[in-house]
């Protein structure tokens, strides 16, 4: 039996808080099937869990019954409270994993939002890809960041979404960039498996002559499995050119060699 990990709440607040706005990942007219919907839930949270620092005891189960500003007659699965702005900011990232989530004003609850991941920086994906029958999909984030050297840093994760049949998700899971010169060369999904191609700069250079910079190809694959689940495979890593570096050089992305 899977462990619940949500904390149940059904006699409301015993904080005030400024007005604020609860996220609600799902939710049902029953006790019995809001408990089955956490145990539905689960992957997909704990998956979440890992990419959110959640607060408190979220998510829990709320009975909106005791929640003003909530309409009476359900159990809803809360991730958070928030502040207005949070709320909204959090609520355009969770919909791109969950379609259904939603954000209601409340009051009588003290604000316990959930922080936002580092490299989320309240945008949509640069690049989004989903299999043909949408029971996976990839988002990717990019970050880049002038420096005082000549080329940009770049770092990146990709945020992989497992979905069941009927759309909902099942687990989710986040790949980050092996190092701050890192990009996604390519992205693509086939028969319920996603491949990244990343290619990274392993030590970029520090200015000394003794070091060699290597430009790698690395493959990431992750499969979903018929339950739903995700599987990973162990990266593979293909050296594409290696450089030696000059003492003029410092955090220098190594150029490709002439036969990329």
């Amino acid at each position: 039996m899977k462990k619940i990990f949500f904390a149940i709440l059904l006699f409301g607040s015993t904080s005030i808080g400024a007005p604020a706005k609860v996220i609600i990942w799902d939710g049902s007219t029953s006790l019995g099937a809001a408990e089955a919907l956490v145990l539905k839930h689960t992957e997909a949270m704990s998956g979440l869990k890992s990419i959110f620092r959640f607060n408190d005891g979220y998510p829990k189960l709320l009975e909106t019954a005791n929640v003003k500003g909530l309409k009476p007659g359900y159990f809803v699965i809360a991730l958070g409270v928030c502040e207005t702005r949070e709320a909204d900011e959090r609520l355009a990232f969770l919909r791109q994993i969950q379609k259904g989530v939603y954000a209601r004003a409340i009051e009588g609850f003290s604000v316990s939002c959930f922080d936002s991941p580092d490299w989320y920086k309240v945008r949509w994906p640069d690049k989004a890809v989903t299999g043909a029958n949408a029971e996976l999909t990839a988002l990717l984030f990019e970050s880049i960041e002038e420096d005082d050297t000549l080329r940009a840093r770049k770092e990146f994760n990709v945020l992989v979404i497992a979905r069941g049949k009927t759309g909902a998700v099942t687990e989710t899971r986040v790949i980050r960039s092996e190092t701050d010169f890192s990009e996604v060369s390519s992205a693509k999904i086939s028969k319920n498996q996603l491949q990244i191609e990343e290619i990274f700069v392993d030590k970029p250079c520090d200015g000394t002559t003794q070091q060699v910079a290597k430009r790698i190809q690395r493959t990431h694959i992750l499969r979903r499995k018929p339950n739903g689940g995700l599987e990973e495979q162990e990266p593979v890593d293909k050296t594409l050119s290696q450089n030696q570096c000059k003492n003029t050089e410092s955090r220098f992305l190594a150029p490709p060699s002439s036969d990329d």
